[in-house]
């Protein structure tokens, strides 16, 4: 929600479905981060999301990293820290897959990928005024998803689509099939409407296979009047 600012929740049974797309305004909905350690408790409210990365390896985990910033600390005091037992994704519950469009997604197949990395970038700017020492809020001013992804090659089919300059639509899937949240299964699915690739490279050694690199970065998509999709299927209610 604090990364691309706009949320709309279909709710289930046992799960709900929340979509995420880019709001159409300079200022999304921050956070108040809370840290709790022997030292002491404090507050950092009015922090924002300046980057959201997604990376997987085969044979590693899924990790999701974030890079946030807010205003000055504040000293907080009776706050507990909570935890809950979560069922992580599993690389192997992951999925790539490239399409003509975006509606070919559903019937496109996975490619095979060694290591995925995708970034979504906000460039933010700190609104300063002359009776305040600390910025008095953030706004944001332009988003970039951006990524690459390592593949064994076994054709040219990658170099000709960024040598080429054709634009292609990408879903990552994320689906838990070992929990059932009552007829769904926890589900991350990222679609994105128009993609192109900005570099292409291979890696060549002795008595190795060959592998390559391609780059890729997100784009508005007139057509599909979006350039991002974020699907979450969990049992939380709202964000």
């Amino acid at each position: 929600m604090a990364t691309l600012g706009k949320v709309e929740t279909t709710a289930g049974d046992g799960s709900h479905e929340h979509t995420f797309t880019i709001e159409d305004n300079n200022a999304h909905p921050s956070l108040t981060v809370t840290t709790v350690d022997p030292v002491g408790q404090w507050h950092y409210p009015l922090t924002v999301v300046n980057s959201l990365g997604l990376n997987a390896e085969a044979g590693g985990d899924v990790k999701i990293t974030a890079g946030m910033k807010g205003k000055k600390q504040a000293q907080a005091q009776g706050v507990e820290a909570q935890y809950s037992d979560e069922e992580a994704f599993a690389v192997t519950d992951m999925k790539v897959m490239l399409g003509d469009t975006l509606e070919g997604l559903d019937m496109a197949e996975k490619i095979c990928v060694q290591t995925f990395d995708m970034t979504i970038t906000k460039e933010s700017e700190d609104i300063n005024c002359i009776s305040s020492k600390d910025p008095v809020d953030f706004m944001d001013k332009s988003i970039t998803i951006e990524g690459s992804m390592e593949m064994y090659r076994t054709d040219d089919t990658y170099k000709d689509i960024a040598f080429n300059d054709i634009a292609k639509s990408m879903r990552v899937s994320i689906v838990n099939q070992g929990v059932d949240l009552g007829g769904a299964h926890p589900e991350l699915v990222i679609d994105l409407a128009k993609v192109k690739f900005t570099d292409w490279s291979e890696a060549v050694a002795l008595n190795d296979l060959i592998k390559q690199t391609v780059s890729f970065k997100a784009h508005y998509s007139i057509k599909d009047k979006k350039a991002i999709e974020v699907v979450l299927v969990n049992t939380q209610e709202s964000y």
